[in-house]
């Protein structure tokens, strides 16, 4: 089986690149079938009050982009625009989120980076 992704370090911190290209709309990935009722840093809201656990799943790996190339879709990752090998894999915090369970300080370098993800 071809392996589309690796947990890498990914500009200074660990996070999910893209081995192969995807095209938009494609599924990266499908998450975890784990669920707990609030956030915390490493889950990602899929309904009103569910929470599905990212910890320890490549899920998990993927980090906040301002611009991101992937959202979250039906309980997966799909590439939101065209993506290529050897790109990070990123999403939008802000559009999975009611209420983030650890705010913090976005270093995507975007020139439309919102600066404080909260």
């Amino acid at each position: 089986m071809e392996s589309k992704f690796e947990i890498d370090c990914v500009n200074g911190q660990q996070g999910l690149k893209a081995l192969r290209n995807f095209r938009q709309g494609e599924t990266i990935l499908t998450l975890p079938p784990y669920t707990q009722l609030g956030p915390d840093k490493y889950s990602l809201q899929v309904g009103p009050e569910t929470h599905v656990k990212c910890i320890g799943s490549f899920a998990g790996a993927i980090n906040h982009s301002c611009v991101p190339n992937a959202a979250v879709k039906d309980w997966r990752i799909v590439a939101w625009s065209c993506i290529k090998a050897g790109d990070p894999i990123t999403i939008d915090y802000k559009r999975t989120e009611q209420k983030l369970a650890a705010p913090f300080d976005c270093q995507c370098g975007h020139q439309l980076c919102l600066g404080r993800v909260e």
